[in-house]
This record gives C-alpha cells, sequence and structure tokens, in this order.
C-alpha cells in the first residue's frame, strides 16, 4: 500500500513538473532594447511600403533579443472605402496619446514612434536611434496566463504599467475596396491584442484574451513596462509562441 502511495505522489509530481514547464518565459535585461511602433492601415495607400519595411526584420538577428517590431492598424481610414480588419479603436486611442505626451506631432500613417517617441527617419532611410532601456523584465506565459516582474536600481514602489501584445506574421489580406483596391497586402508584426495591467509591486498577473492566429504564420509576445502617466518603455521583453 505504501509502494503503490509513492508511485501515486511520484506520478503526481512528475504530472505538475510537466504542467509547469510548458510555461514560455521571456526575458531581457538590455541597455539598449528597441521597440518599433507603426501606426498604419489597409486603407492608405501609402503605407505598405513602410509594413513592408518592418517586415524585413523578421530576418534581423536582433529580433527578440533588443529588437521588437509591432504594427498597430488605427481605424481612422476606415471611411474611405475600406474597414481594416485588424484595426481596433484602442489602437487610435495610443497614437493619440502620445499625441497628448507631446511625443508626436500630429496623428498620421505610416507613422513610426520609437521607444515611445516620434521617429521620421524612415521616410529618408536614416538608420534606427539609439534609446536607452533599463531594468530586467521577466514574464511567463501559460496558456492565457500571464505573469511578469520587473526589477531595476533605485525601483521605488510606484504605480508601474504591464503591457502586453500578441503579434502576427505572414499575414496575407486581399483588400477589395479604397486606396488599396486590388492589392494583396503582406503584413508582418501586426498587433492581434493589447492589454495592460497596473501594479504597484512591479509584478503582474493577468489573463490575456484569446486570439485567433489562424491567418498567421507565427505569433509572438511582446510585453513591456511603462510609467502610468507615460507610454515611454523602460524595458521589453517577447519572443515567438
Amino acid at each position: 500500500m505504501k509502494t503503490k502511495l509513492l508511485l501515486l505522489v511520484s506520478g503526481l509530481l512528475v504530472a505538475v513538473s510537466t504542467l509547469a514547464s510548458t510555461a514560455t518565459v521571456f526575458s531581457n535585461d538590455s541597455k539598449n532594447s528597441t521597440i518599433i511602433e507603426l501606426y498604419t492601415s489597409q486603407g492608405c495607400s501609402s503605407c505598405p511600403p513602410a509594413e513592408s519595411w518592418l517586415g524585413k526584420f523578421k530576418d534581423d538577428p536582433r529580433l527578440w533579443k533588443t529588437l521588437f517590431p509591432l504594427a498597430f492598424h488605427v481605424d481612422y481610414w476606415d471611411y474611405i472605402g475600406w474597414k481594416d480588419i485588424y484595426a481596433q479603436p484602442a489602437f487610435t486611442q495610443r497614437q493619440k496619446n502620445y499625441k497628448k505626451e507631446n511625443r508626436l506631432s500630429s496623428i498620421y500613417t505610416p507613422g513610426f514612434v520609437i521607444n515611445g517617441k516620434e521617429w521620421r527617419g524612415w521616410f529618408s532611410r536614416k538608420s534606427l536611434p539609439a534609446k536607452e532601456t533599463s531594468g530586467k523584465l521577466t514574464a511567463r506565459l501559460n496558456d492565457r496566463s500571464l505573469t511578469a516582474n520587473y526589477l531595476a536600481e533605485g525601483l521605488q514602489a510606484y504605480e508601474l504599467t504591464l503591457n502586453a501584445a500578441i503579434v502576427a506574421t505572414g499575414i496575407k489580406t486581399a483588400v477589395k475596396r479604397g486606396e488599396n483596391s486590388g492589392r494583396m497586402l503582406p503584413q508582418d508584426f501586426t498587433v492581434l491584442m493589447y492589454a495592460s495591467e497596473h501594479s504597484t509591486t512591479s509584478q503582474w498577473k493577468m489573463i490575456l484574451p484569446e486570439v485567433s492566429g489562424d491567418d498567421a504564420e507565427r505569433l509572438a509576445l511582446v510585453v513591456w513596462i511603462s510609467a502610468t502617466d507615460s507610454q515611454q518603455p523602460l524595458q521589453i521583453a517577447g519572443g515567438w509562441l
């Protein structure tokens, strides 16, 4: 009887260990990480070249180490004939928030924000600007359960925000109306889901909304820390799912 009990307990421990091992861990303590936010729309004829440029980072060795691309599809061009299927009002509001924070001169597409600040260098083919990040961000994703903690030198107990985005690569959309009518648009690093959570302990636990990635080649998770009164990132982490 004792042997059977030991075997049963051993089996349960193995099962628990197996379940725990399914969590995917993302961690980054780099001092020069870069998050690229592209504000774009399927209804904008100027956006496909910018999205094509962003898509080239799929083969960049810095990807998910110090380079984290995001394509937020906005909805303010939907009225001109084509409703962007990946656009969300929250993404438009995020761009507007940058304008309110005086980190963006105006609302337009394609529009780039690098580490929380407007970047017009893409239009003149300049290199990405160097930005400094700090601290160590670690996140664990188990199914839809996301936990994270942030450690930084001299960090005080004040409210910080954990941001999380599920992005998709390898998407292709046949646009039937509007400025891009008749075009098949390839899109990468498209944000399918964005969520945020505040904390005064630099620790977070949140359940991410369900995301359908059936049309994508691959999905990835990007998480970043910002202050509650600013969208400027302090540290970023992420990787393929």
